[in-house]
């Protein structure tokens, strides 16, 4: 076999490789695709798809929910007030999150905000250097499910030099789906509020509530530890 008949067979052979992995990669899309699709009374509004292809998200507006995808078979739609956080992690390191109770997604360092050209590393060893690569970038969701509480999405999962173009674009789709779910962590945390305001007695009826605790006690039908049981019950 020639020189030239040789680098024309690996050619080749790469190239049969590079559609073969095309052609997987199409089917696993359009299985994590499928699964999502098939949920009733679920229209996508928006849909991300991770980069390993084996996780995937989606939200209905509309119908404020989510449906949260994993091959081989599981799609599992929750409302969107059972997402409890999101949080995103850059080389396995937190870079932010934002909670139920309270949210830290403000600034997000470490390059994905600010396209910085380094982070320093190692730092509590001694051992200081420079990272100037980044491999990978990952959402991760919790809700309110006991049994599957977490769903991470793969956003990068190659080496890309940090604040080049792969790690800025990689970035700015983990900025946009953080700021989605700020949205809608933000918005179920208010609703809810607003339902308690809504479910709890007006000063005037505590009042009165309070004026009639006061009479049963003082007819004997409440004794003094029933109506302070009562009045805490009241006024927390």
């Amino acid at each position: 076999m020639s020189l030239f008949e040789f680098i024309a067979l690996v050619v080749a052979l790469v190239a049969i490789g590079l559609a073969i992995q095309s052609d997987s990669n199409k089917k696993k899309r359009a299985k994590l695709e499928g699964l999502i699709s098939a949920q009733a009374a679920f229209r996508v509004t928006h849909a991300l798809v991770g980069a390993d292809l084996r996780t995937g998200i989606a939200i209905d507006d509309g119908g404020r929910k989510v449906c949260l995808a994993a091959l081989p078979d599981t799609a599992r739609v929750y409302r969107f007030e059972d997402v409890l956080s999101c949080e995103l992690f850059e080389d396995g390191r937190s870079i932010s999150k934002a909670v139920r109770s309270s949210q830290a997604l403000g600034a997000i360092i470490g390059g994905l905000a600010l396209g910085g050209v380094g982070v320093v590393a190692g730092g509590l060893s001694g051992a200081r250097k420079t990272v100037d690569t980044v491999t990978r970038i990952d959402l991760r969701l919790v809700v309110n499910d006991l049994q599957s509480p977490m769903h991470d999405v793969r956003l990068l999962d190659a080496e890309a030099k940090r604040g080049g173009f792969v790690h800025r674009s990689v970035s700015d789709k983990a900025r946009f789906w953080a700021g989605l779910f700020e949205v809608i962590i933000e918005g179920s945390r208010g609703a809810a509020a607003q339902a308690q305001a809504r479910g709890r007695p007006r000063p005037a009826d505590v009042a009165g509530q309070l004026r009639e605790l006061a009479k049963l006690r003082d007819d004997g039908i409440l004794t003094e530890e029933e109506f302070a049981a009562q009045k805490a019950k009241l006024l927390a």
